[in-house]
């Protein structure tokens, strides 16, 4: 899963909860993600109904986000099982190349 999603993720994560994010807020904070990046994050991520947007551009975790952010699985949720089971091969791969 691409890193722009984590880091758009931790950027919402740190504002206050209560807070409405603008798109330039997030452009502004994330300097090394280009825009249409950033757009794809954001919309993986409001389909996964793991943010929430007002017709302003705005944005906010939902409930949902904020839990899938603390349990560190906004990846797993956002890449669905084709993610999952690469993660898994790799670290399959990884542990057998170590005991070899």
């Amino acid at each position: 899963m691409p890193e722009p999603i984590q880091a758009v993720a931790d950027f919402l994560q740190s504002q206050p909860r209560d807070r409405l994010v603008t798109l330039a807020q997030i452009y502004d904070a994330l300097p090394e993600n280009q825009h249409i990046e950033i757009g794809e994050a954001l919309d993986l991520l409001k389909a996964h109904r793991l943010v929430r947007a007002t017709f302003e551009g705005e944005f906010q975790l939902t409930p949902s986000g904020l839990t899938a952010f603390n349990d560190n699985c906004l990846r797993e949720l956002v890449g669905g099982m084709e993610y999952v089971a690469q993660r898994l091969r790799d670290c399959h791969c990884s542990h057998h190349r170590r005991r070899s």
